[in-house]
């Protein structure tokens, strides 16, 4: 359902209350349901709020409302705005905000409520939109306007049809949809409530499941459509506990049925096993995630690899298992029956691109490249267009023509505003570093590492591949991180499926316009690139563990 924050006067310069006509853009459309504010306890209209009428209101479909004489209404209704508590985008987290863009959120929260209880509704705009408006209470205003407010100032054209009420909307909807009942209960386990357990209604095959969870008294209680003919299936389950099912729970029209359940204890099986490094047998601290375990992960002893845990039976379990020790590949296995318990090993493989577990090291170098020998391209190495496009030298040097980079030595790096001067962007067509040709036609296992630093504004950066010599490329992969909050990172790339006589390799960064008018500061510059084979396994050796504490306490 699209709605939307009919507008704040301060964005659009206005004074407080903006006056008729200052809903905008996409408020203002047909098929927009607009959003005013009123203030955060008083149900008054709140003055920054932006106001109808729309002339864009009454053409396009679907058309709100309004079914009651207002084709050009806006907003249709309002709802709290003024300090609302919000997610911000800082290191608090949360904070107090005013302005319709904290009212809308109300309306789409409504609408998730009465979707919930009336599935007839769904997809259908004007339906919710028109129960909205019928149940909100009446905020009189005198705002004036074409055709004039309604009896009493209800609607008009500051608060709409009036803010809205949750509970009215709700059973409005519920009632639109045919008639409906309450199944409500509690649910036990040796007489004590059980939290959190979940109860699923299920009207068969053909009918839609509802489910809710029970609250720290155990209870429970669902609107349903009436189903007093064939009754419902009730499943209730919890973790650690037997599964009750039972079925023809009939539920009237208007009626409250109650439905208790006493749930029995599970019993539990031990599942252990070790977890190790695949090529070494080196014990490895993993931590062990299981789905369907409402407990904390597991982790492994660090210096035999072992864990053990026990688990209820009646459930389907996920282990997925990563290595606390860097440079492995995660394991996934699905435990669909713990009856009897079992041994569950893991040996993990060390990451053969990244190459970066312990004692694990390339057999072979077969390009290496720092930038640290020469302000313009290496030999060997070369750029789209003279002047344009990568360039290489230190942050200082290139300060003014490149994006702010923390200081690495000497590097490549490229932008959207290189080249700013003569009005050149560094789409698809420019912007090319290749490295020299490679003959990897023998080699095993061979990678592409570099340092990225990757500043994205729409943009895109990535490694391409040609095995014809060029006259055809091919992505191979973009860097791991676009946040360039990060810095610089490690990069690597499997060269496996490319890996011929001819190879040719390029990075290529794409701002993703065809001009150079955007916001300064994007871009893409890497260092210390190398073409390397074969990650192989150390020869002897072992972990070394420890613990460090603290000597006072």
């Amino acid at each position: 359902m699209p709605v939307f924050a009919a507008g704040h006067a301060s964005n659009c310069g206005l004074p407080e209350p903006p006056g008729l006509s200052t809903v905008t853009s996409p408020a203002a459309l047909a098929s927009a349901f607009a959003v005013g504010s009123t203030g955060n306890q008083d149900g008054e209209y709140a003055p920054h709020s932006l106001w109808g009428p729309s002339a864009e209101a009454s053409a396009g479909l679907p058309t709100y409302p309004d079914p009651r004489g207002f084709p050009t209404l806006k907003p249709q209704v309002v709802a709290p705005g003024v300090d609302v508590v919000s997610a911000v985008d800082d290191a608090q987290g949360y904070a107090a905000m005013t302005g319709t863009s904290m009212s809308a959120p109300h309306v789409s929260g409504l609408v998730a409520l009465m979707l919930d209880v009336g599935d007839c509704l769904r997809g259908d705009y004007a339906a919710l939109g028109t129960l909205i408006m019928q149940t909100a209470r009446g905020v009189p205003y005198d705002s004036g306007g074409e055709p004039p407010p309604g009896p009493g100032g209800v609607p008009n054209y500051a608060t709409g049809w009036g803010e809205i009420d949750a509970p009215a909307a709700v059973d409005a909807a519920a009632r639109a949809c045919g008639p409906s009942g309450v199944l409500r209960g509690r649910v036990t386990a040796a007489g004590a409530p059980l939290a959190n357990a979940s109860v699923e209604i299920s009207a068969g095959a053909d009918g839609r499941a509802y489910t809710v969870a029970t609250d720290a008294g155990g209870a429970y209680v669902r609107r349903v459509p009436a189903n007093a003919d064939t009754g419902y299936t009730v499943r209730v389950s919890a973790y650690g506990y037997l599964p009750s099912t039972e079925s023809g729970v009939r539920v009237g029209a208007d009626q409250t049925v109650v439905h208790d359940v006493a749930l029995a204890p599970a019993p539990t099986y031990k599942i252990a096993g070790r977890v190790t490094d695949a090529a070494t047998g080196w014990p490895l601290h993993a931590r062990v995630r299981i789905a369907g375990y409402p407990g904390a992960p597991i982790w492994s002893d660090a210096v035999t690899g072992l864990y053990s845990v026990r688990l209820a039976e009646g459930g389907a379990y996920r282990l997925d298992v990563d290595s606390d020790v860097p440079g492995y590949r995660a394991q996934s296995r699905e435990l669909a029956d713990v009856t009897g318990g079992a041994v569950q090993d893991f040996a993990l493989d060390a990451d053969a691109v990244a190459c970066a577990a312990p004692g694990y090291a390339y057999a072979s170098t077969r390009l290496v490249e720092s930038f640290e020998d020469a302000a313009g391209a290496p030999p060997g190495w070369a750029t789209s267009s003279a002047g344009l496009g990568w360039q290489f030298g230190t942050a200082d040097a290139l300060s003014g023509s490149v994006f702010v980079i923390p200081e690495h030595g000497r590097f490549a790096a490229t932008t959207d505003e290189l080249g700013a001067d003569g009005g050149w962007s560094n789409d698809a067509r420019y912007d090319y570093l290749e490295l020299p040709a490679l003959n990897l036609a023998a080699a095993a296992a061979p990678v592409l590492r570099y340092r990225s630093f990757f500043m994205a504004d729409g943009g895109s950066a990535r490694v391409e591949a040609s095995i014809d010599g060029g006259a055809s490329w091919a992505p191979l992969g973009t860097p791991a991180t676009t946040d360039a909050v990060r810095g610089w990172t490690d990069e690597a790339v499997s060269l496996a499926a490319v890996a011929a006589a001819n190879l040719r390799l390029r990075f290529h960064y794409d701002d993703g316009t065809t001009d150079d008018y955007g916001v300064f500061g994007y871009g893409w510059a890497v260092d210390d690139v190398a073409v390397v084979d074969a990650c192989t396994p150390p020869a002897g050796g072992g972990l070394v563990v420890g613990h460090v504490r603290d000597a006072n306490t």
